[in-house]
């Protein structure tokens, strides 16, 4: 049997070795896990070193600019303007993680929605095992091949608590609500300053007050399954 080849600018870290070397997104990450999980779901935990306080400036919420009729142009447009953003503000490549230690990429197998069957199956011919929980480390270029994913992810509710996403060195968390759009906690007033200016150009309106709902009614079934692989 051949080995599964990896895309190219697209590798996959098991979750220890991620955290280590993306401390920043660590500290986030462990910050959340308490809030969603320390009381009822521990297990959920990673066994984390206490992190380093983390500086908080303030949020920042990022939408397409364009909104497309079509969900599957949609999660494009999305990819697209990642891969943007990334070149302009000069990020070489993001992490991406589930929040929760042992939620697997590859879905819980009790959702039978469309989009979910999708991704488990292209998880599994890119050879991601089935309780695969670590990061995807992904390009600018390789945009294409990881944030559509992460839309169908988030917005289907797939992963109790979703997936986190960092930059090594940049001190911000970010993550995708069921909409679309992207929600940054940023560590630094230049960093903040820097993504007001650049994000526009990008393919990005910066955005105030609730995300809005742009194609129907919500998926039956959404929410958290917790306990289930």
């Amino acid at each position: 049997m051949s080995r599964k080849v990896q895309p190219l600018g697209l590798r996959r870290l098991p979750r220890a070795v991620a955290l280590q070397q993306t401390p920043e997104l660590a500290a986030w990450l462990l910050l959340l896990q308490r809030a969603h999980f320390a009381e009822e779901h521990p297990r959920l935990l990673d066994a984390l070193p206490e992190p380093a306080q983390q500086p908080f400036v303030g949020n920042l919420v990022l939408g397409l600019a364009q909104h497309p009729a079509r969900v599957t142009a949609f999660h494009a447009g999305l990819a697209r303007a990642w891969q943007a953003l990334a070149l302009a503000m000069g990020w070489p490549q993001a992490v991406l993680m589930p929040v929760a230690r042992g939620a697997a990429w590859r879905a819980p197998r009790g959702r039978k929605h469309p989009p979910l069957q999708r991704l488990r199956q292209a998880f599994a011919e890119q050879g991601m095992g089935a309780r695969f929980d670590g990061a995807l480390v992904f390009t600018a270029q390789a945009s294409a091949l990881v944030v559509p994913k992460w839309f169908w992810l988030e917005r289907c509710n797939a992963l109790p608590a979703g997936l986190m996403l960092g930059v090594p060195g940049v001190p911000m968390e970010v993550r995708m609500c069921q909409h679309g759009s992207l929600h940054i906690g940023m560590g630094s007033e230049a960093l903040s300053q820097q993504l007001h200016e650049v994000a526009p150009a990008c393919g990005w309106e910066l955005c105030s007050g609730p995300c809005s709902e742009r194609f129907g009614p919500a998926i039956a079934g959404r929410g958290v399954l917790l306990g289930r692989g």
